[in-house]
């Protein structure tokens, strides 16, 4: 194992060290949705993700989830062999009190004979990837269904699609509040994510549109470009289903708005929920980003 595991100095994370983490994050050619500061931020709900600067070189931090340290994969500036700083994470403490998640295939050749781990296909948490010219153009048989629902939106209703602005918090968290009564959603931790998503657009550099119908927010987006510029990514996408096709609108317009320069659009994980999964599988990506997280055998 790595003899340098025990001097290894972590900080809490805070919103002054994104110029730290784009740094890291530019470095390589990842679209994964935790390849920006922007949800590392916004999801630290539970306030206690740190992190570290190993060797001037490798960035490794964790979050703590019931009860156990779940660390991200480490990312090297310099795309060093990062075995031994794998070795390093499972030194720190008994493997029964955390692992190691955001494991994609191509990182599975550093987890060889790793014998106390077992490697676990986490679909739940992979990404749904897009291609943006689809989901700008809803060309074609497959999108037949979208085009119907976001031509049913711009032919009956008026509305007004702009950027989102300070003065607009309020109302998104109240829609927000409705949409949750009405989703498959048990907890509102995400609604923590959004607001410090809401509070600090404009630091973290969010794309973010809203819909507007007789004065009222009736939807909104909050979108990031990844700092290796590969990828838009979706953090956050609610609406007020009373609205015919509204889903549909507001994704196609922040798509046409935002995501012009970028191949893929990452919309991020299901987290299991069947509703959600079965929407995400609605807009037909282009391929599923499969994560796997290492975990103390049983």
């Amino acid at each position: 194992m790595h003899n340098i595991a025990k001097k290894i100095s972590f900080s809490p994370i805070s919103i002054d060290d994104k110029p730290l983490f784009d740094d890291f994050f530019r470095r390589n050619d990842k679209i994964t949705s935790v390849n920006d500061f922007a949800t590392v931020f916004c999801w630290n709900i539970s306030g206690h993700t740190e992190y570290a600067i190993v060797d001037d070189d490798v960035l490794i931090m964790y979050n703590i989830y019931f009860g156990k340290k779940v660390y991200y994969f480490p990312i090297s500036r310099s795309n060093q062999n990062i075995r031994p700083y794998i070795e390093m994470i499972l030194d720190f403490e008994d493997c029964n009190r955390h692992y190691i998640a955001q494991i994609e295939e191509d990182n599975i050749k550093y987890l060889q004979g790793i014998s106390e781990y077992d490697l676990i296909y986490d679909r739940d948490y992979s990404d749904y990837i897009y291609l943006t010219e689809d989901l700008k153009e809803l060309k074609g048989k497959k999108f037949h269904g979208k085009r119907n629902h976001l031509n049913k939106f711009v032919n009956t209703y008026k509305y007004i699609f702009r950027e989102y602005k300070k003065e607009d918090y309020d109302q998104c968290l109240e829609l927000y509040d409705s949409w949750l009564e009405n989703s498959e959603m048990q907890e509102n931790s995400e609604k923590v994510a959004l607001t410090l998503a809401l509070r600090n657009f404009e630091y973290l550099d969010l794309k973010c549109g809203v819909i507007e119908i007789d004065g009222r927010i009736r939807a909104f987006s909050v979108n990031s470009i990844l700092p290796n510029k590969k990828a838009g990514n979706v953090l956050f996408e609610k609406a007020d289903t009373n609205y015919a096709g509204i889903f549909s609108a507001i994704n196609n317009f922040c798509v046409k708005e935002y995501f012009n320069d970028v191949k893929y659009i990452n919309r991020q994980e299901d987290m299991g929920i069947e509703g959600l999964r079965k929407a995400k599988l609605s807009y037909n990506p282009v391929f599923i980003l499969n994560k796997y997280k290492l975990v103390c055998k049983k």
